[in-house]
């Protein structure tokens, strides 16, 4: 949500630092998320100055020029001017070097500078209103009538001076603070507990419209979506360009103006939160209809989106057809125009939740959805709807026909809540002195109305739709008081809990370390993806849909891993990424259906992927892609720290919906524990990929409860030295090496600790059909050093064995 900083001066007499400001926001629980420096113009009028024509002669090389001297604040300046009416003694608007100006129609702008016009020279510009961006008129330099002092601001004196914008992250429950009156309540409450300020919210005063008989005749059949409806008819409205003053306030906080009718009822949103509605009144009829939709039903928005109803939404309707979809979207036919002379404007209280239901099953969010899906404040509609009349009749020459009519009845005002100050101090964890806790309710307009030595009742205002209970109530006496001030402990307690479980987050930690060490980056996807990734999966009927998606391109939970890493590799690759590995932990969704109906699933996997080349480009090195060992390796790597690097069955991957190729893994009696392969060229081509993609899918779940069956071995290092010995032997080819080393751990079981290969030699100087294996053998004694006599006979015996088993003979 944006706020205007300069708007909120208008109800809060205060002048602070914008990053003061921003503290304090965040401090009350309205968290800013940046700020920055707006401005009604492009360019914002920076070094552009009132100055004073002290001397105006001739130009001497030109007839139509003339070489002036103007008074800038502190400087005197030589500037050549080219206006007809430029002469000696005016106030005049001065552009000094390095200002940038962006003249009516002209979208580039310039940079003024110093300059030499025919031999003299020029330091500035006096300026007419079309140099300035801010009309039209070129008949020469704006001449002011007033007296402003030389050097001072013109974007002050025009009342374009720059403005703040906040973007503040308002969070759901905070639904009275979605306006700038609402903001400035937080501010004065804070400024006035912490700094004495003794501020006070100027509100702008309207006088109260008779309620009484209107032309148009209300009916209110669905009072569960609607409690309350009222509306006034107004005629002889002159629908035009709004006044300055109004398209200053929408500009600063990001809204284009369109014109003085929508923009005023935009304006009232966001002063006070109450959203209204324009209707061009001869489309309305006599009759203002308030109903259910019926399902099938066709409604066409004013962005011309034509929409099929569900039959759940709220339809504001004359006697004929729908004209609004209720607090969320206006329709085509109804809206105001520059022909519109008579208007009907709305102002009503709609249910929440039917609200929220409306919004979210056609896909719509608008500033005013935003409020009434939260709750709006109820004593704020009728006093919006009087703002606004009051704004149309001054602005729009407005005359109000008959009464505010109205049906239906508004929820109560306020609310009691039980509240404990000592048990609020215990949960709170700090000491708050009564006085305060009272001070800051009465600054936040909850009123304590009886007291007894262990409760108060306190009365909450009807714009606090979420106080509710006495903790709310300690929320609101700590935001004010202020978090920060809550001491950290300097001792601290703990229970050591002996957990024989798995630590799920150690594990990823360890695993992320490693793979980090080896290159890769880890992302992280939306648990959200695009429905049409479950069906390529052959997924489709076991995907899990949501209810209300946010948007139709996020409307269902990822089946698998693959899709969305697929995207941030599209994604990489289209900023010229060209060598991409990426690892991520996250969740797949699915559900299958037995007797007792859905049982939903939720995998935890850990995805790998290999993408483009293997290594920076490099002259001595050939720039090659990522190979499938590449991937393998990795993954081999990954299960050896985890352990589980025995009782491993590798097969292929056969008839699958998403790999073209490759492998899976299963562990002891898990299967498929890991799928690795390269992805179909046919989703490669529909994600924009071209080259190759190595994707591994691990079964973090399978992998943590497999951790159950890993068992460390320990054994003392040895005290005595080992031996080492070599053998070259001849044999056939068909002879591997798995062979001579079960064969020799056979022949001595007692010394021999391992068997090596360091050679291996085929071709010339061999009789065909044979190959050279050079072995070696490492010998020890866990109790003592081996003598040369032990070594002698334990080599013996596996030369033996070797030579007989494999009919081969030594080199």
């Amino acid at each position: 949500m944006k706020i205007s900083y300069n708007w909120i001066k208008k109800y809060l007499d205060i002048d602070l630092p914008a990053e003061e400001l921003s503290e304090i926001l965040t401090d009350t629980g309205l968290e800013v998320d940046g700020f920055e420096e707006v401005y009604p113009i492009k360019g914002g009028l920076k070094n552009v100055v009132i100055g004073e024509v002290i001397e105006c002669e001739k130009h001497e090389n030109a007839d139509r020029l003339n070489v002036t001297k103007v008074d800038v604040g502190g400087a005197m300046n030589q500037i050549v001017c080219g206006a007809p009416n430029v002469a000696k003694g005016q106030k005049v608007i001065v552009a000094l070097p390095g200002a940038e100006l962006y003249p009516t129609g002209n979208e580039e702008g310039f940079t003024i500078k110093k300059a030499k016009i025919r031999g003299v020279e020029s330091i500035g510009m006096i300026c007419a209103e079309d140099e300035l961006g801010i009309g039209t008129t070129h008949d020469g330099i704006m001449v002011l009538n007033d007296a402003p002092s030389n050097g001072s601001s013109a974007a002050k004196y025009l009342g374009l001076e720059p403005d703040i914008q906040f973007e503040i992250g308002l969070t759901p429950n905070r639904c009275d603070a979605m306006s700038h009156l609402g903001v400035a309540r937080d501010i004065r409450a804070y400024m006035n507990f912490h700094k004495g300020a003794n501020l006070e919210i100027k509100t702008p005063e309207v006088e109260s419209i008779e309620k009484g008989a209107s032309p148009i005749k209300i009916e209110l059949e669905w009072e569960e979506a609607c409690p309350y409806y009222s509306g006034v008819l107004l005629e002889n409205v002159e629908v035009k360009e709004s006044p300055e003053c109004i398209q200053k306030r929408l500009k600063s906080i990001g809204l284009k103006p369109i014109n003085n009718v929508v923009d005023i009822t935009n304006f009232v949103l966001h002063e006070c939160g109450q959203p209204l509605h324009a209707f061009d009144a001869d489309v309305v009829g006599d009759t203002i209809l308030v109903r259910q939709t019926k399902k099938g039903e066709k409604f066409i928005t004013l962005d011309e989106a034509e929409l099929e109803l569900s039959g759940e939404e709220t339809m504001i309707a004359n006697k004929s057809e729908g004209m609004c979809l209720a607090g969320v979207y206006g329709g085509i036919e109804s809206g105001t125009t520059e022909k519109t002379n008579r208007v009907y404007l709305e102002s009503a209280f709609f249910s929440p939740a039917h609200a929220r239901k409306t919004a979210k099953s056609n896909g719509l969010h608008t500033d005013a959805s935003f409020r009434f899906e939260r709750g709006v404040d109820p004593s704020l509609v009728s006093y919006a709807l009087n703002r606004a009349v009051a704004l149309l009749q001054e602005y729009a020459g407005a005359k109000v026909v008959g009464g505010v009519g109205e049906e239906g009845k508004l929820p109560s005002l306020y609310r009691s809540v039980d509240f404990n100050p000592k048990k609020s101090n215990d949960l709170l964890g700090i000491e708050i002195s009564e006085q305060e806790q009272e001070q800051i309710l009465n600054l936040l307009d909850i009123k304590v109305k009886e007291k007894s030595a262990d409760k108060w009742i306190c009365e909450v205002p009807s714009y606090r739709w979420d106080v509710t209970r006495a903790a709310d109530i300690s929320e609101e006496i700590i935001r004010i008081y202020g978090i920060n001030r809550i001491q950290i402990p300097e001792k601290l307690n703990t229970s050591i809990v002996l957990d024989k479980g798995i630590d799920r987050h150690a594990w990823q930690n360890k695993i992320s370390e490693m793979l980090v060490g080896a290159g890769f980056s880890e992302i992280m996807n939306n648990s959200l993806s695009k429905p049409k990734y479950a069906e390529w999966s052959e997924m489709k009927e076991r995907a899990v849909t949501m209810l209300n998606p946010l948007s139709s391109e996020l409307s269902t939970m990822r089946v698998n891993a693959v899709f969305p890493i697929l995207e941030s590799i599209a994604y990489n690759k289209n900023r010229r990424a060209e060598s991409l590995r990426f690892f991520e932990f996250g969740n797949s969704y699915s559900f299958y259906e037995n007797e007792e109906g859905k049982v939903y699933q939720q995998q935890a996997f850990l995805a790998l992927a290999l993408f483009g080349k293997k290594g920076a480009e490099n002259w001595s090195e050939e720039h090659i892609n990522f190979s499938y060992f590449d991937l393998k390796s990795v993954v081999l790597n990954l299960l050896n720290r985890l352990g589980l690097n025995k009782n491993t069955r590798w097969s292929g991957i056969e008839k699958d919906s998403i790999y073209e190729d490759g492998e899976k893994l299963g562990i002891a009696k898990k299967k498929d524990v890991v799928k690795l392969g390269w992805i179909k060229t046919d989703f490669m081509n529909k994600m924009g990929i071209e080259e190759p993609t190595l994707i591994a899918e691990i079964n973090w779940d399978a992998v943590l409860e497999l951790q159950n069956m890993n068992r460390v071995k320990f054994k003392e290092l040895p005290k005595f030295p080992e031996v080492k010995r070599d053998l070259s032997l001849l044999l056939d080819k068909e002879v591997t090496f798995a062979e001579l080393k079960q064969e020799a751990e056979k022949a001595e079981k007692k010394l021999l600790k391992s068997v090596g290969l360091f050679d291996v030699y085929e071709g010339k100087n061999l009789e065909k059909g044979k190959k050279s294996y050079a072995l070696r053998f490492v010998l020890a004694d866990e109790n003592k050093t081996l003598s040369d006599k032990e070594i002698d006979k334990s080599m013996d015996r596996i030369q033996k064995s070797l030579l007989e088993k494999f009919d081969a003979s030594l080199r």
